[in-house]
């Protein structure tokens, strides 16, 4: 069994979830096979993998916010290298750099990000902390930073920081050799008024930047002039024209191919599928029901044929095959049964 070929799922344990658990996946079939046994921790609600190495946020428990390292055993079963806490419980978001040199963390409750170095075998260093400051338009859900992702340009050598709270998006150079990371010159982005940045994906081409809001339900498009340097392009509504609701955006993915691109909106129980044009602009081709409730995540694997979609609140993994001709999606059934997922990864995924 090869790494690449095994499905993670982060979860809250507040119900039946034990912590992170393991399937074989068939590329061919797209199915799930269960593999090692669950790596018990609570609420590993956010995972990151390069390599043999699994990184983990634990959002709350007895020991307040952590991030695990743990290697990948060739059965797929997990072994702890190490924890460093956080200093705060909320941690949402883990993140690694190409290298493998630097692990990021973004904690919501606190407004905090942390960048951890990472050792030759994936164990966690001592973390260096920044606080977000500032507050937003909405007074239920922005009179404070919420620190909501830490996400990786394809150089290696930028983090972005998605801040709810303040609607920014925070503009950070890495420095992995010395695991530093430093502002920009230009130290943000602004966002929409009450949007509230959450998630983000970079096309493979390395020329566009792509933010799912959560408040908003929107995607905004940016042009990469150089690294660390967006100019924004457009913003789109991923909802249809008829849905009233609290938009509730979550996840965002751009496929290999560079073709498409898609979003996951909680409230809709949806997956928004958009065509990526030449110019990065985007154009929605479609919703697609996430035959559940509340996709807070989903992935789409290495050889883009399946897209997958963790649904928290039906407690289901989904699968769809991408018709690589047109992006849509084409439901093949529900893969397995896990405990509120919150989390999908494996080795080379989008």
């Amino acid at each position: 069994m090869a790494a690449s070929d095994i499905l993670y799922v982060g979860t809250y344990t507040k119900a039946t979830s034990k912590g992170i658990y393991a399937f074989t996946i068939d590329l061919s079939s797209g199915n799930l096979t269960p593999a090692a046994e669950p790596a018990v921790v609570d609420n590993p609600s956010f995972l990151a993998v390069r390599d043999r190495v699994l990184y983990a946020t634990s959002e709350a428990g007895k020991s307040g916010g952590m991030v695990s390292a743990y290697t990948i055993g060739d059965d797929g079963a997990l072994t702890l290298i190490n924890r460093k806490t956080f200093g705060a419980s909320g941690p949402c978001h883990v993140s690694v750099t190409p290298d493998g040199r630097l692990v990021f963390s973004a904690n919501y409750s606190a407004g905090i990000i942390g960048s951890f170095p990472a050792g030759g075998d994936g164990s966690l260093g001592d973390g260096t902390f920044i606080k977000f400051e500032g507050k937003g338009p909405n007074p239920k859900r922005q009179t404070a930073p919420h620190a909501h992702s830490v996400t990786v340009d394809n150089t290696g050598t930028i983090a972005v920081a998605a801040d709810l709270g303040t609607d920014r998006l925070m503009l950070y150079r890495i420095d992995s050799a010395k695991g530093t990371i430093t502002p920009l010159d230009t130290p943000f982005i602004p966002v929409t008024p009450g949007a509230g940045p959450r998630h983000i994906a970079f096309h493979p081409n390395g020329k566009y930047m792509y933010l799912k809001t959560e408040m908003g339900g929107t995607v905004i498009t940016y042009r990469i002039d150089a690294p660390g340097s967006f100019a924004k392009l457009d913003e789109i509504s991923a909802l249809p024209a008829s849905f009233t609701g609290d938009a509730s955006g979550a996840d965002i993915h751009v496929h290999a191919s560079g073709k498409y691109l898609y979003t996951s909106n909680r409230n809709h129980d949806s997956i928004t599928i958009f065509a990526i044009g030449d110019d990065g602009r985007l154009r929605v081709l479609g919703h697609e029901p996430v035959r559940g409730k509340h996709p807070r995540n989903f992935m789409l694997t290495p050889d883009g044929a399946f897209l997958l979609v963790a649904n928290m609140q039906s407690d289901t993994i989904e699968g769809f095959r991408i018709d690589s001709a047109t992006g849509i999606l084409t439901h093949i059934g529900k893969l397995a049964d896990v405990s509120m997922p919150t989390c999908l990864v494996m080795n080379g995924s989008r």
